[in-house]
């Protein structure tokens, strides 16, 4: 019978939304689950999976597997050879019927102002000579705007940039009072290094006359946000 279920392909982060948005500084770690099912043996599994070309092939790094393999890399592609491997199958042995293989790796980097193209994973699978076994698909999106972390210029953590903001803000600069939420750096809406009454000026001709929008502190470039 061949090999039809509990071979799958996760990554780690998963990252946020249907697109699976991630911090581009993170490291992609995918794992490849494999099982033989039925009542043979698997003597020998080959998996290949070609990487994604806006992967950088230069932080490739294996990790352990669950049972001894070789490796190589045909440009993209990468294969593990588990010959000699016995794989037992699920009936004879269900828990020693699983296998795995492990690699991480980081996207190439892209400056702040561009958009990050999603990453898309697959891999195939081989138990001896039965036809291919494909996994599911993973997908990753780097964006250097992380929407759980920081809104430059929502010092109070509202959802949005109001006066509310500016209030805030003036009360911290110039009352010593709480300093901007989640951290003092979202008050530099400037990106100027520091927290000064130059944001405070920033943020209510924006608000108010029109101008330019909070930078971000990551990115260090004008990102658009809506003034409430």
């Amino acid at each position: 019978m061949q090999a039809l279920a509990q071979n799958l392909k996760t990554v780690s982060p998963v990252g946020w939304e249907e697109q699976g948005y991630y911090n581009p500084s993170d490291t992609l770690r995918y794992q490849i689950v494999f099982q033989k099912v039925g009542e043979d043996t698997a003597f020998g599994v080959t998996i290949r999976d070609t990487l994604d070309a806006d992967l950088d092939t230069n932080t490739l790094h294996l990790s352990p597997a669950s049972h001894p393999f070789t490796f190589t890399r045909n440009g993209l592609e990468l294969v593990w050879d588990l010959q000699g491997i016995n794989l037992p199958d699920s009936q004879s042995n269900e828990p020693g019927s699983h296998g795995f293989v492990a690699y991480s790796i980081q996207v190439k980097n892209t400056p702040c102002d561009q958009e990050f193209a999603p990453i898309y994973n697959t891999a195939h699978i081989y138990f001896d000579s039965n036809s291919v076994v494909t996994t599911n698909t993973v997908l990753n999106t780097a964006t250097w705007w992380d929407p759980l972390i920081i809104m430059p210029g929502d010092v109070n953590t509202s959802g949005s940039i109001s006066s509310a903001d500016i209030i805030y803000l003036v009360d911290y600069v110039f009352r010593s009072q709480a300093a901007p939420l989640p951290c003092a750096a979202n008050g530099d809406v400037n990106c100027s290094g520091a927290v000064t009454s130059s944001d405070i000026i920033y943020l209510v001709n924006y608000c108010f006359k029109g101008s330019w929008p909070p930078c971000d502190i990551v990115c260090s470039s004008p990102m658009a946000w809506t003034c409430n």
